[in-house]
């Protein structure tokens, strides 16, 4: 709103600006008609030729002003491609640093994941192991007792079988006697 109340008074001063110019620009195509209008814009350019004696005539100066503009074009197509191929470069280095960073961190993952899966299977294996263990152990000491026990009765059925090979080699005239003497000492029978 401001604004639009500021126009109208310069306005008129906008208008007295462009007249003025047109003027000036009318004015110098007449004292210099050698000088296209389209070539004003490089004015300072052709008279710095003409000044430093690079061109001897309009002719000259002109093409002299072509080549400079044709090598400003190329130095912009340079800068603009060189400026599209950096970008083409960040943007790819980037993803690839993306890709990159996102493989190493699956690869990470798998690789935790892994290492989890192996420290449980061996932990399961140790306890398999130590309960296999400690089942052999149960075994021995059941198999040892047993053979002790096996032993023992062993040793006891030597023990008697050697008892009654003595009592069978002892003679029966022996044993009556002894049954006799028994009787009448300890039984005071006969």
């Amino acid at each position: 709103m401001q604004l639009e109340n500021e126009i109208p008074p310069h306005e008129s001063t906008i208008k007295e600006i462009a007249i003025r110019s047109q003027e000036i620009v009318e004015s110098a195509v007449k004292t210099y008609p050698l000088i296209d209008f389209r070539d004003w814009e490089n004015v300072d350019l052709i008279i710095y030729y003409f000044e430093t004696g690079r061109a001897d005539d309009m002719k000259e100066a002109l093409q002299l002003v072509d080549r400079q503009r044709q090598t400003d074009q190329i130095t912009r197509a340079i800068a603009m491609a060189s400026a599209a191929i950096c970008s083409t470069i960040n943007s790819s280095i980037a993803r690839l640093g993306s890709a990159l960073a996102e493989s190493f961190s699956v690869l990470s993952r798998q690789m935790a994941q892994q290492h989890a899966e192996m420290m449980y299977q061996m932990e399961r294996q140790a306890e398999t192991q130590g309960e296999m263990f400690e089942a052999q152990n149960r075994e021995l000491r059941g198999l040892r007792e047993q053979a002790a026990a096996e032993m023992s009765m062993q040793v006891s059925a030597q023990a008697m079988n050697q008892a009654l090979l003595e009592k069978i080699s002892v003679s029966s005239k022996h044993l009556a006697e002894q049954m006799d003497r028994q009787m009448r000492e300890v039984h005071g029978l006969y």
